[in-house]
């Protein structure tokens, strides 16, 4: 079993207190994709939120031109 060794330096009054803790690799490969997912579904709203807002601004520059 491949484990990653990741030291963690909780805030303590007075300093930190050194504290080690053991995770699964394949954890940290989890966390990778949930986080590169996230930012893909990120990007995929921009990108539809941006598309929505030209197709507006081209409908309501048509509307003005006829309403001349």
């Amino acid at each position: 079993m491949c484990r990653l060794k990741i030291i963690v330096l909780p805030k303590v009054k007075g300093g930190t207190k050194m504290k080690q803790k053991f995770i699964k690799q394949t954890d940290v490969e989890e966390y990778i994709l949930k986080n590169y997912e996230d930012i893909e579904r990120e990007n995929e709203q921009k990108f539809v939120n941006l598309m929505i807002e030209i197709i507006v601004s081209l409908t309501l520059k048509e509307l003005y031109e006829e309403g001349d």
